[in-house]
């Protein structure tokens, strides 16, 4: 299976492409904020637009009306992503049954794991890389929401007559962010480290491939300038990091973490400051320029904690263009 997570066939959502088309348009609801990006993958991938919003949840419809009429989303494919708290991750071992009926396997295996029944469940996964000296270790990185969460994500698109590509989790768009950061698939296993307003998604890539996630929740007030609120906050993050590289290294197999990118976060300084005692890993901070080569440095002032996912899944090259029938 590809990357792409929750495909529109999964869910059964409305898909019409009647041509191939050039742009992808990765959009988040955060709250009352929109998070959406544009790019233009007509040669090279270069990003158009990258912005956040205002966007109370009874005004969503109407903002992305705004934007149709603005044609943000002409020509392009869309990609929802997912905002914590509507969907939850399980790394599994792979059940042994033939592909086509591992969907219903996880479901069935997962059923008591989920806070609601296992028929209201969208689910879908992403294999996990195997390890060279145990080639037969298959785990799986499974995605799974309630439908109902779902469809009230895609309506204010599909209300406005949009077709949605995928519905997608910002896990994989972290994933896309760390590939084109990298330019070619490196062997060493890299870690990223991304922020938003009360979690921090951890996420680790390996030979081109997504190796392992892990979503954690901040300590302590982002507004806390306080010195002991800044040191507790790096204390408790530098321990996680440690221990889910730890985590990562015992049972996946695969090469040792071999370096982190730190994303915007107002105290990743201390962060920083403070890893080196916890981890060999070597650090770097994301910045705009690791994407210059797709244009992110013209929209510097726009890049944030809160955009990057979306740019994330505007990244992904868009699909060949398919026919699809409704679905019933």
């Amino acid at each position: 299976m590809s990357a792409r997570m929750l495909s529109a066939q999964v869910l059964r959502l409305p898909m019409r492409w009647l041509n191939r088309r050039n742009a992808c348009v990765g959009l988040q609801w955060l709250g009352d904020r929109l998070a959406l990006a544009r790019v233009s993958h007509a040669d090279a991938p270069r990003v158009e637009s990258l912005a956040l919003y205002d966007a109370p949840a009874v005004q969503r419809a109407r903002i992305v009306r705004g934007l149709s009429n603005e044609g943000v989303f002409k020509q392009a494919q869309v990609h929802l992503l997912l905002a914590p708290g509507q969907y939850d991750l399980h790394h599994v071992p792979a059940p042994v049954v033939p592909a086509e009926e591992m969907r219903d396997a996880l479901r069935w295996q997962l059923r008591g794991s989920l806070a609601y029944p296992p028929e209201e469940a969208v689910i879908d996964f992403v294999s996990l890389p195997r390890p060279a000296e145990a080639p037969n270790k298959h785990n799986v990185l499974v995605v799974t929401a309630r439908r109902t969460v779902v469809l009230e994500a895609v309506a204010p698109l599909l209300d406005n007559g949009i077709d949605i590509e995928a519905v997608d989790v910002p896990e994989l768009a972290q994933h896309q962010l760390a590939l084109c950061a990298m330019r070619k698939a490196e062997p060493r296993s890299i870690a990223w480290l991304a922020f938003d307003d009360d979690t921090c998604l951890f996420t680790v890539h390996c030979a081109g491939e997504l190796a392992f996630a892990r979503r954690m929740l901040l300590p302590g007030s982002v507004a806390d300038e306080a010195a002991d609120a800044v040191a507790h906050f790096s204390e408790r993050i530098a321990v996680q990091i440690q221990r889910s590289i730890d985590l990562y290294e015992r049972q996946s197999g695969l090469p040792a973490v071999a370096r982190v990118v730190l994303g915007p976060h107002v105290h990743r300084g201390a962060l920083a400051t403070l890893l080196p005692t916890q981890i060999t890993a070597a650090l770097e901070f994301f910045s705009p320029e690791l994407l210059s080569r797709v244009g992110l440095t013209a929209h510097a002032a726009q890049c944030s904690a809160l955009t990057l996912p979306s740019l994330g899944a505007a990244l992904r090259t868009p699909s060949v263009a398919r026919e699809s029938q409704r679905a019933a």
